[in-house]
C-alpha cells in the first residue's frame, strides 16, 4: 500500500488553489483518491486546507468568467463556458453566488376567523349533533307554540259556533 506525506497531500492542496482540478491536481502528484481522502478524514487541519482550496479554485473559476466573454470567439461556446462557471461557483459558494429565494411575505391574516374555522373542522361529531338537536328541539317548540296558538283559535271559534247556535233556539 502506497503513503501519502502531508507534503504530497499540500502539493495536491496547492494544486486545486492554482485553479487545478481536483484529479489532475492529485494525477501530478500521484496521490490516490482513497488515500487522499483518508488522510483528510484523519487530519482536520488538511481537510480545512482543502476546503479554503476548493472555495479559492471557485473564486478562480468565477474570475474566468469575464475573461471567457470577453475574449471567446465563438459565442455559443462561450454560453457554455460562462453557464458551466455560472453554476459551479453557485454550488461551491452558494452563499454569494446562489440563487436567492426571496421568502418576505407581505399580507395580514384574521388569526380569530381562521382560528374559528379550525375548532369547527376539529369539533367531534357529537359536539354537531347536539347542534342539530338543538335546532330540532327549537323547531319542535315553534311548532307547539304555533300549534297552541292555532288551537285556542279554534276552540274560540267552536265556542262561538256554540253561542251562536243557542241564541238561534231562542
Amino acid at each position: 500500500m502506497a503513503e501519502i506525506t502531508a507534503i504530497k497531500v499540500q502539493s495536491v492542496i496547492d494544486g486545486i488553489i492554482t485553479g487545478k482540478t481536483l484529479k489532475n491536481a492529485m494525477e501530478d502528484e500521484g496521490v490516490s483518491p482513497p488515500l487522499f481522502f483518508r488522510y483528510l478524514k484523519e487530519h482536520p487541519s488538511a481537510e480545512e486546507a482543502y476546503n479554503l482550496a476548493q472555495q479559492a479554485r471557485s473564486e478562480i473559476i468565477v474570475d474566468e468568467i469575464l475573461e471567457i466573454a470577453d475574449t471567446e470567439a465563438d459565442p455559443q461556446r462561450a454560453r457554455v463556458r460562462v453557464e458551466a462557471r455560472k453554476w459551479y461557483a453557485s454550488k461551491m459558494i452558494p452563499k454569494k453566488y446562489g440563487d436567492r429565494i426571496d421568502l418576505n411575505v407581505s399580507g395580514t391574516v384574521d388569526i380569530n376567523a381562521a382560528l374559528l374555522e379550525a375548532k369547527q373542522r376539529v369539533l367531534p361529531a357529537s359536539y354537531q349533533v347536539i347542534d342539530e338537536d338543538a335546532e330540532a328541539i327549537e323547531h319542535t317548540k315553534q311548532i307547539e307554540d304555533s300549534t297552541t296558538d292555532n288551537g285556542s283559535v279554534a276552540k274560540d271559534a267552536e265556542e262561538k259556533s256554540l253561542s251562536e247556535n243557542e241564541e238561534l233556539e231562542k
